[in-house]
């Protein structure tokens, strides 16, 4: 799965009577071993990227608390205000959005619970969450008319009216639309036939949203119950009030066009097809035997803490390297317990018993020292060990789960990256006085400049012709500041700076912030662990806390925040570290920055050469553009006189 640059949320909308249906539609078996529409919902958001689910449902659906997921599960219930004037049905799908809005602290999709959207809807839409970064701009995803229809009765479609911009305008409601003679045909109030264009986009409440839009809900809501008490039949509209955010300019809506088949069950009939199409999708295996597959091999889990019942499982994000799974299990005790297990990069990562003595070490150390940030270490399997192998060889590890918290990607504001290189500021104040002779370098040369020169050579010898012509400039521009290499040898041979224990990789995803406050709530990923120059801390702190559009961004986009990041930088972490800093580290700070970018920039560089065989990449050329991007970081950091 891609590293992912925001947490998100996917909420399914599961509350609803399916009084045309004549049951429950979202807990229907549909699959071939009684799986639900939903299930296939979860199994794409989670393969999309997206790790929480939120599910809205009625009181007397509480049972599904325990049942396991694709996703890990949060339920929102939602009320029925009235009841005592007999009001019975839930208030529709905007009211029911609502009821979830304590569990929403990210962006987020919305689907409903009974129709099957398919993997490209949550690609989509999981991709437009990533990227936008404007709280006033959400998404639809358009299902083509003529893919929507039923066989066996008229259904009624929002059919979507778009600018030349792919912004939504309007959406017109089609009553009793049925295929005719080849022909798609809708009802007007006056019941006359009009035909319709089967390829127009119309919506099937897939919606991508940020929480923004609670603000602009809040006040609606409370609108619409005073001007509807005592109406049994009256329903607060999701469609309905996305457009009303629109028409007011509010909120923009881009609709995004999604090519593959929808599926729904409006009638009794629909679900015998439905179950044929999907007993076919999974013989074309598009979907595995079991939906809830095993991330983490129930080997490793027993090796660590026993025979359990294991209730859900995820993948975590952000990581280039290794393989990071949340993993919830019972033992039988009143609460259900989380835990995180990582599958080691065998092919990074050689020496497991280093990396490990270090992050324990350390973290023990810190601890002792009553530290105020949290520093979760590995934790030794029944054997003892802090590692397991699996059946293939690779080395598994478990630590804490951190709840109430989250990661973030890139900056978005000053606070944050000050919060975040405060922290690191206070965790180098209190490894002052930490020998560096008792910490191992598990990763040899890791900040050796001329050992990655070397590298880098090796690898430009041995490159793909292919790539090798398709990275000319970037090659030009690596090359053209060999002289860092120069400059960090005459450094090392001065012996000017002293050797500490350093974190090693530093950059923002390996802080946990807690959801609440936005303090820093833990430092993780301790792998890095080692004696080094705190020089190179810094610079990877600078590489990651100053580009709001992430380590790929190939432009200065806004410089002037560029800078004020860069500046919060350095004020955060100078506030702690500053006091038990050297002159001469406090003199190298910048050029270390300099330094790390560039040679990040050798190190993506050098693996797209070579074919992508180091990091984990999402398509043929991320390499490359993470190149581009810490070069182009380089020339910023050059650019100012300020920090040269």
């Amino acid at each position: 799965m891609k590293g992912k640059v925001k947490n998100l949320q996917v909420l399914i909308l599961a509350a609803g009577l399916g009084s045309r249906f004549g049951g429950d539609k979202q807990v229907t078996k549909v699959g071939p071993s009684g799986e639900w529409i939903l299930d296939y919902s979860l199994y794409d958001a989670r393969n999309a990227g997206f790790n929480e689910a939120v599910l809205v449902v009625r009181p007397d659906m509480a049972w599904l608390a325990d049942r396991p997921f694709p996703l890990p599960v949060q339920l929102a219930f939602q009320d029925t205000p009235g009841q005592e004037w007999g009001r019975q049905r839930p208030w529709g799908t905007g009211y029911a959005l609502w009821a979830a809005r304590h569990a929403i602290h990210s962006p987020f999709m919305v689907v409903n619970a009974d129709d099957f959207y398919g993997a490209s809807a949550f690609k989509e839409l999981a991709q437009f969450l990533e990227t936008n970064s404007n709280p006033a701009l959400w998404a639809m995803g358009g299902f083509r008319l003529n893919q929507t229809l039923s066989p066996n009765g008229p259904v009624s479609r929002s059919i979507a009216d778009i600018d030349d911009k792919n912004l939504l305008q309007q959406l017109v409601e089609w009553p009793r639309i049925m295929e005719e003679n080849g022909q798609v045909l809708g009802q007007t109030s006056t019941a006359k036939k009009v035909k319709l264009k089967g390829d127009s986009l119309v919506s099937m409440n897939a919606w991508a949203f940020t929480p923004t839009i609670f603000d602009l809900m809040e006040p609606a809501i409370q609108s619409f119950l005073n001007a509807n008490q005592g109406n049994p039949a009256a329903e607060f509209f999701l469609p309905t009030f996305v457009m009303n955010q629109v028409r007011h300019n509010l909120a923009s809506v881009r609709v995004i066009p999604i090519e593959n088949s929808w599926m729904g069950v409006t009638f009794q009939p629909d679900l015998k097809g439905m179950q044929e199409k999907i007993a076919q999708l999974h013989r074309n295996t598009s979907y595995p035997d079991c939906l809830t597959d095993k991330l983490v091999p129930d080997g490793i889990i027993e090796q660590f803490v026993g025979k359990v019942l294991v209730k859900h499982e995820s993948k975590l994000t952000g990581g280039h390297i290794n393989d990071t799974f949340r993993v919830c299990y019972s033992n039988g005790g009143k609460q259900d317990i989380e835990v995180v297990f990582q599958k080691l990069n065998s092919r990074v990562f050689g020496n497991p018993e280093i990396i490990s003595k270090n992050a324990v070490m350390l973290c023990q150390y810190l601890k002792d020292q009553s530290f105020p940030i949290l520093t979760p270490a590995p934790f030794k399997n029944l054997q003892g060990d802090f590692w397991s192998k699996d059946e293939n060889g690779d080395y598994w590890r478990m630590m804490a789960f951190i709840s109430n918290a989250r990661s973030i990607e890139k900056p978005s504001s000053v606070v944050e990256v000050t919060e975040a290189s405060s922290a690191f500021g206070l965790l180098h104040a209190y490894l002052h006085a930490l020998d560096p002779t008792s910490f191992k370098e598990g990763l040899i040369g890791f900040f050796d400049l001329n050992f990655r020169w070397q590298q880098w050579k090796e690898a430009k010898a041995n490159a793909l012709p292919e790539r090798l012509k398709k990275a000319e400039k970037e090659v030009t521009r690596l090359e053209n500041n060999r002289h860092f290499v120069e400059q960090y040898d005459a450094l090392k041979k001065d012996k000017d700076l002293p050797i500490r224990v350093i974190h090693g990789d530093p950059k923002l995803s390996n802080l946990l912030f807690n959801k609440q406050t936005g303090k820093v709530e833990a430092i993780i990923d301790w792998d890095t662990v080692q004696p080094s120059w705190i020089i190179f801390e810094f610079g990877d702190m600078v590489r990651s806390y100053i580009s709001a559009g992430g380590e790929e961004s190939r432009d200065n986009e806004d410089a002037e925040q560029r800078e004020r990041f860069l500046k919060a930088t350095w004020d955060g972490f100078m506030e702690y570290a500053g006091p038990i800093l050297t002159d001469n580290e406090k003199r190298y700070l910048k050029q270390g920055a300099v330094w790390v970018c560039w040679m990040q920039a050798l190190r993506f560089l050098m693996d797209y050469l070579v074919g992508d065989k180091y990091y984990r990449v999402s398509d043929e050329d991320q390499n490359l553009r993470r190149a581009q991007g810490q070069l182009t970081l380089v020339d910023f950091l050059n650019s100012l006189d300020w920090w040269k």
